[in-house]
């Protein structure tokens, strides 16, 4: 599995094929889970919400690649699901609360920084990766109440954001991470 599928299966099992509009939704114009923010910023230039709606999945793949795997190093992450379930929350709440996620289920008390450097990523891949996962989806479920709670107009996306966690919980360590999102998330369906 390549970082690029790992993206990939994110946008297949989570972020969807579709553009996207939601007045809730404080990113906008998103398609693949690529907002016009984002884009612009990874291009570089102004994006037009009709260039998010016509934007290929590659693109979509490299953007979210860049941002939330290689720029923020969870490519350094050597466990398949810790790496698949930092990169879904980066994708889905921004690369600092992906790596602030990490930082709470690996070290005892705050300040969590949100960078992936040196001390956090030993700290990672050292320790007990099932116990990091739960750890982490525990923190995502948290920051959601405190969203919800703090914004009530997010309540609209909970039903989503909980069907996301519960299919990384519910992931058996294997060989093929992917294959098996794909597998329970059909079976969910």
């Amino acid at each position: 599995m390549t970082d690029r599928d790992l993206v990939r299966a994110i946008v297949d099992c989570f972020e969807g094929h579709a553009y996207t509009n939601h007045p809730a939704d404080a990113g906008g114009p998103t398609k693949f889970g690529v907002t016009q923010k984002l884009l612009a910023s990874f291009l570089g230039r102004h994006v037009t919400a009709d260039e998010v709606r016509h934007m290929g999945i590659d693109l979509a793949v490299d953007v979210l690649h860049s941002e939330f795997c290689f720029k923020p190093k969870l490519y350094e992450i050597t466990n398949p699901l810790v790496k698949l379930c930092a990169v879904d929350f980066s994708v889905n709440s921004g690369a600092a609360r992906g790596v602030r996620s990490l930082q709470y289920a690996v070290f005892q008390k705050p300040p969590y920084d949100g960078v992936f450097g040196p001390l956090t990523k030993s700290a990672v891949n050292r320790a007990a990766p099932d116990q990091v996962r739960r750890d982490m989806l525990a923190y995502r479920i948290k920051f959601i109440g405190r969203l919800i709670t703090r914004k009530p107009s997010q309540a609209v996306f909970a039903e989503g954001w909980m069907k996301r966690i519960a299919a990384l919980q519910e992931l058996e360590p294997g060989q093929n991470v992917l294959t098996d999102l794909r597998e329970l998330l059909n079976r969910a369906a």
